[in-house]
């Protein structure tokens, strides 16, 4: 390949860099946020390694290559380790957990080539036990001194990334962003529409969402309910059998014109997070929003916290006020623009490899 350089007066580094993307699952969330990531950063040239969990994948044209894992964790550390004595590149984008495990341990000089995007760290998940997180937390503290900067998606993940002992890894706020048209709320008081988007997982908290529904037919009888998603079988039941309609994977599309035809709150229920693109991509679209009080959210300053279900009726009446659903989405939006998020990222990707 040609790296020669130019007597340019800008940053012609960034045009001679190539970024491999490492994700165990392109998919969901993550796939969202690694192609706004390459949107933003198009001075860089993009490749992809990634594996499929059993489902059929197509990774959108706009990497210049992609490079499909085999199944194992031992056979993809191997597989990374031989590709990256192929291809020259100087930044590794290692995506969630795994990932971070991969590429810290495939790469001959993580110190000096990996950005780690954690996603929502797997040591603060609810759904195992205590041992189970306190093991996860302790990989994550042996991998740190791997890792050149940590790309954090939210101030909370900032915050857990900060706790790691022995590393001198630079921790860069990279926010997620989303872009849409506000098509407008038509809620006006009465007949609300509640809906979350999502995978049926214990993330996503499901139940949560039931429990909330519940305490919403109480006061709003007529009301009614959605999940745009699908997943855990066992959570689908819970859902359809309280009543709420499951629609299975719409594209956002689909799902950004259900939502407007309808008097919709979007009630983001999980249990705990990353930062999620959906509440993003609702707020582009001046949807009425409730997110439950979880730590991902701390120092996002979203207006309308609930804690528990007994309070989602109140949150609900906030909005039949005119205009406030544009000003809590505009509140949402704040910190999450492209132009935050490239700044971000030509921060941390201009860092690797000259730290």
């Amino acid at each position: 390949m040609d790296y020669s350089t130019t007597t340019d007066e800008q940053d012609t580094s960034s045009l001679e860099r190539r970024v491999l993307h490492i994700t165990e699952a392109y998919a969901g969330g993550v796939a969202t946020a690694i192609t706004d990531y390459v949107r933003n950063s198009p001075q860089y040239k993009h490749f992809l390694a990634y594996s499929d969990r059993g489902e059929e994948v197509d990774p959108p044209s706009i990497f210049s290559a992609t490079f499909k894992l085999p199944t194992g964790h031992v056979t993809r550390i191997q597989s990374l380790k031989k590709l990256l004595s192929n291809i020259d590149v100087e930044v590794i984008h290692a995506h969630s957990s795994f990932a971070g495990v991969y590429a810290r341990i495939a790469s001959p000089y993580p110190r000096r080539h990996v950005v780690y995007t954690p996603h929502g760290y797997s040591f603060i998940r609810r759904d195992i036990s205590h041992w189970q997180r306190f093991l996860y937390f302790g990989i994550e503290c042996i991998l740190a001194p791997r890792t050149a900067i940590y790309a954090c998606c939210s101030p909370y993940e900032c915050e857990l990334t900060n706790k790691f002992p022995f590393t001198d890894a630079r921790t860069i706020l990279v926010p997620n962003v989303a872009n849409g048209m506000n098509t407008g709320s038509t809620f006006t008081g009465e007949h609300p529409h509640i809906c979350m988007i999502g995978r049926l997982t214990a993330a996503k908290d499901p139940t949560f969402f039931r429990d909330c529904w519940l305490e919403v037919q109480k006061v709003f009888p007529d009301a009614t309910a959605t999940w745009y998603g699908d997943g855990d079988s066992c959570y689908r039941d819970i859902l359809l059998a309280s009543g709420v309609r499951v629609t299975g994977w719409w594209s956002i599309e689909h799902i950004q014109q259900d939502m407007a035809a309808l008097p919709t709150i979007y009630l983001h229920s999980s249990a705990w997070e990353g930062y999620p693109i959906s509440l993003l991509e609702v707020a582009c679209w001046g949807i009425p929003i409730i997110v439950r009080n979880i730590p991902a959210f701390m120092g996002s300053n979203i207006p309308v916290l609930i804690n528990s279900p007994d309070e989602i009726c109140d949150s609900i009446s906030l909005f039949s006020r005119p205009g406030y659903a544009n000003e809590v989405a505009d509140t949402i939006l704040n910190g999450h623009s492209d132009g935050q998020q490239q700044a971000a990222l030509t921060r941390a990707y201009g860092l690797v490899g000259r730290q």
